[in-house]
């Protein structure tokens, strides 16, 4: 059953493949850049009672913006350089 379930899934799995190997990697590189670029602009735009957070150990609210982006911006650098 199982290879009977694999060989119909095999015809559109390696034709999924090939169009996939048509992407140029400079593309895929800039779509991933602007997908993360895209969700660190995203976070600075979302309400401030969105993205105040508590750390255990700390009285004062934590804005945790900042630490999103940092993330954002080290993950464009990453696939910037790869």
């Amino acid at each position: 059953m199982a290879e009977f379930i694999a060989s119909i899934l095999s015809v559109p799995g390696e034709a999924l493949r090939q169009l996939m190997l048509m992407i140029p990697i400079s593309i895929a590189k800039l779509f991933f850049i602007a997908y993360f670029a895209g969700i660190g602009i995203w976070v600075w735009t979302l309400d401030p009672s969105d993205v105040i957070g508590e750390v255990h150990g700390r009285k004062k609210p934590v804005d945790l913006r900042p630490y999103a982006t940092a993330s954002m911006i080290a993950m464009v650098i990453i696939y910037w350089l790869l």
